[in-house]
This record gives C-alpha cells, structure tokens and sequence, in this order.
C-alpha cells in the first residue's frame, strides 16, 4: 500500500534526515555537491534530489529502503520517523535476521524457486525489518508472500 503524501514538515524531517545520513556516509561536511552523492547513491536524477530538498516532492519507499541500506540506517529513519522496534538496528544485522527469514520461507514456500523469486523474498524481508516488524509478523508476511509468488510463476515440469 503506498503511503500518503507527506506534508512539507514531513518532508522537511525526511530532507534532513537523507542529507545527515549522506554527510556521514560520505563524510562529506558541506552541502554543496552532497545532491549529486545522494542521486547517484539512489539511483535517480540530481533533479529528484533538488526537488526533495526544495519540499516540492519526497523520495518513493523504495528510494529511501535504496538509500537506507547504502547508508546503514533505517528507512524509518531517513522518513524522518522514529523506529519502534528496531532503531539503531544496524544494517549486517538487518540484513542477517533478512537472511535468515528468507532462507527459512523460500525452503517452505519456494523450495524449486528461481533466483529472481528468491532476491524478491531476500528484499521483502529487509524492508519488513526496517520497518520495525518483529520475527514472527516478518514470517508470517513473507510466508504468504512467498505463497503468492509461487502461485503467479508457470508451473514447471
């Protein structure tokens, strides 16, 4: 489900939050220059950051889990939110407990999947951690994830 539109504080939090964690990543202590890092760091236009910046638009979801996992935070975080479950969870762990959930549904779930339904599952996992969801919520989500994926491929032989 997409989120709402956030409102210009929202964005003003989210902004500050991309540039901070873009300055410490790169240690890069001014701001000049820091929006062609964070583009090529997202994978998007310098035109996209610099409306981020200015509070005309706010990265996608899935820009900010890119950014998030570049720059070791939470999504959470760089949304400008505060992480209930997991702050502070440093990235190799989310990505570990990530690993370990994925490796776990794709075994029940997926046992003759392809690399593609795999990565699918592996990047789920790790936005579900960084989102803060627990263990438990995480599996159940994956498990019917994993199901719904299986359910769309051809059948193989």
């Amino acid at each position: 489900m997409p989120r709402r539109k956030p409102s210009e504080e929202e964005k003003r939090r989210m902004w500050s939050a991309i540039s901070k964690a873009a300055m410490d990543y790169h240690d890069h202590h001014q701001e000049r220059g820091l929006g062609v890092l964070i583009a090529e760091d997202a994978g998007v236009k310098p035109q996209s950051v610099s409306e981020w910046k200015s509070l005309i638009t706010a990265p996608s979801d899935k820009v900010l889990m890119r950014l998030a996992s570049k720059y070791g935070v939470s999504a959470t975080e760089l949304a400008g939110e505060e992480s209930p479950v997991h702050e502070g969870l440093a990235t190799d762990e989310a990505l570990r407990l990530a690993g370990e959930l994925t490796s776990t549904v794709t075994k029940a779930a997926l046992p003759e999947g392809s690399v593609e339904q795999f990565s699918a599952v592996m990047d789920k996992a790790h936005e579900l951690i960084l989102q803060g969801k627990g263990e438990d919520e995480a599996y159940g989500i994956l498990f019917r994830y994993a199901l719904a994926i299986r359910e769309q491929s051809p059948q193989s032989e």
